[in-house]
């Protein structure tokens, strides 16, 4: 009888065993898919908007209408959003892995998404002043160009100087958190502390200032307007480019508020990791989108090389027959 109930305890521990053990299982494979699937968006949606940005770069570099200051700082914009999107393509195998690949590399691409952040932000506000300088001094002149590639440089001088404060011992940016490798974010070091109590004012700052600017721009727009003399063309190009900024101080506002400002009982979450991560992937593709809703021409540019490319292949094709 004695032997018979220990059996029966056994079992019945057994039995305990394989059910937790069989729960963890099920535990393990949802969080799989979960990271997986997680994994697929980040990569999928970098993806596209590195094409979108690099086609919109080569269109840019080819066609000789596009060979002015302003077109030229709008390319450097979309060479920073590339620079921001490589570390996040890195990141969703970082995600479907749940691992950081090596500390070295991730020190690397921490160090570029926040040198193509900041060099995005420095080349808003180079943007901004350009459109304002149109204004200013209608007449394209030497002393406008050489204003706008002035705040060019710095934007690349920035740029430089945040990888190189990025890789220093105290401050770094990394893709794991205490849920997993889901955002990238700053470590716990104290130089990076003081950079991100830094950034979160910073960022916000300069994105008023730029839209100050372009607030001072809607009003020359208002006065142009109701000249007699006004160009239509040109009326309809700086509105397409206003309400592009109006639009992305919106969202990037929205974003770094999300980033930044939410209380942590709603950012004590992986979920909520998820939706920075990817919000700010939307953020680095999202200037190339606005630009090829509002450009019809920029998009019959970047439609050609398709066509271009097709009747290339034809061409080929009938010589190869020939």
């Amino acid at each position: 009888m004695e032997v018979n109930v220990r059996r029966l305890v056994v079992i019945c521990q057994c039995g305990k065993v394989f059910a937790v053990n069989k729960v963890c299982t099920e535990e393990k494979t949802i969080m799989s898919l979960y990271n997986t699937f997680i994994a697929i968006l980040y990569f999928l949606t970098s993806i596209l908007f590195v094409l979108l940005n690099g086609l919109i770069m080569l269109v840019l570099s080819i066609y000789k209408e596009y060979q002015t200051c302003t077109y030229f700082i709008i390319k450097n914009i979309c060479l920073s959003c590339i620079m921001q999107l490589i570390p996040f393509i890195f990141g969703s195998f970082m995600t479907l892995f749940q691992s950081n690949i090596h500390p070295f590399l991730e020190r690397i691409l921490g160090a570029l998404i926040q040198a193509g952040w900041f060099f995005y932000l420095g080349l808003s506000v180079a943007l901004a002043v350009d459109r304002l300088l149109i204004f200013v001094s209608p007449k394209p002149t030497r002393f406008n160009n050489r204003i706008s590639m002035a705040f060019l440089i710095a934007s690349w001088f920035l740029c430089l100087a945040v990888f190189v404060v990025f890789l220093m011992p105290e401050i770094a940016y990394t893709f794991k958190t205490e849920y997993g490798y889901y955002v990238w974010t700053y470590t716990s070091d104290s130089g990076s502390e003081v950079m991100r109590n830094a950034e979160a004012y910073t960022d916000l700052i300069m994105f008023a200032v730029i839209f100050g600017v372009y607030l001072v721009v809607l009003v020359y727009l208002i006065q142009l307007k109701q000249s007699v003399a006004v160009n239509s063309v040109s009326f309809s190009k700086e509105m397409r480019i206003f309400v592009t900024a109006v639009v992305s101080f919106v969202y990037e506002s929205s974003f770094i508020s999300l980033n930044y400002w939410v209380p942590a009982s709603l950012s004590s979450h992986h979920l909520m990791n998820v939706v920075v991560n990817h919000s700010w992937i939307v953020d680095a593709g999202l200037f190339a989108v606005i630009i090829m809703i509002m450009n019809g021409r920029l998009r019959e540019r970047v439609a050609g090389l398709f066509e271009r490319k097709r009747a290339l292949r034809i061409v080929s094709t009938i010589n190869g027959t020939g």
